[in-house]
């Protein structure tokens, strides 16, 4: 039944996306009284009445959207609130890209991270982590850079995930500023010591009240996948050596050319 209500999730959102934008704000509020439901249904353990209308044209659009569904399993994660919120979220600010990354701990694969790119506040940062996400990175001597198949080295519990340390294949651009200084759960990159330069080392921060300000570029927050952090987090120790190998498994951005990567 789970597959079947995050199904019909997916087609709230992607239908929400195929219309145009002054027929949205109409549509989301009816999505949300549905998203609510199904939340009630799933915590109930039971089957929800809802009558999912799409006209043949929004389905087309929809399917379109997910044809590449099978690339990202969201599984368990979807089954918090925070989840269908997230999902929500995603589609009240339809104008900032979203990345997704598969986690796998000790060679199992565990979900999937919905990450939202602060596009529009900080443009470079988040272009330069897309990058990496998407494998459009390319080294010093043009070389594919990605974040497939990296490993995360640094999991402080409740604290932080770090990953990403390409310091010899790192480019230093100008440093920008971020507005979301104190808020949880969201990605920054680390300022290097270099004046008005930074380099890529990531950080999905856990904590809220943190002053960042100089000390990192906020760029993204996450919007689904709370329940695979949990079990990133587990993987953590005090000294922030992993006691497992975690690696981003998969990794690229969910809507590209209208079209979604679910």
């Amino acid at each position: 039944m789970n597959d079947e209500i995050i199904s019909n999730l997916h087609m709230l959102s992607a239908v929400h996306r195929s219309l145009p934008r002054d027929a949205r704000k109409d549509y989301l509020s009816r999505v949300r009284g549905k998203v609510e439901h199904l939340y009630k249904a799933i915590q109930g353990n039971k089957k929800p009445e809802i009558n999912f209308e799409v006209s043949l044209e929004e389905a087309k659009l929809a399917d379109k959207y997910l044809k590449d569904a099978k690339k990202v399993r969201i599984g368990n994660t979807m089954s918090d609130r925070d989840e269908y919120l997230g999902l929500l979220e995603i589609a009240d600010n339809d104008e900032r890209k979203c990345v997704f990354i598969h986690v796998s701990i000790g060679g199992i694969e565990e979900g999937c991270i919905v990450i939202q790119l602060f596009n529009d506040i900080v443009p470079r940062t988040a272009q330069n982590f897309e990058s990496w996400c998407t494998g459009e990175k390319r080294g010093k001597y043009g070389e594919p850079l990605h974040l497939k198949e990296c490993e995360i080295k640094m999991i402080l519990p409740g604290s932080v995930i770090g990953f990403g340390d390409f310091e010899e294949n790192c480019e230093y651009f100008d440093d920008e500023k971020s507005k979301e200084n104190h808020c949880k759960n969201v990605l920054s990159m680390n300022i290097d010591k270099s004046e008005n330069s930074s380099a890529p080392l990531f950080n999905m921060e856990l904590s809220d009240g943190v002053d960042r300000a100089g000390k990192a570029i906020v760029f993204g927050k996450v919007v689904m996948g709370n329940r695979v952090i949990e079990k990133v987090l587990l993987a953590g120790s005090r000294d922030g050596i992993p006691e497992q190998t975690v690696k981003i498994s998969d990794c690229g951005e969910m809507f590209r050319g209208g079209h979604s990567h679910f």
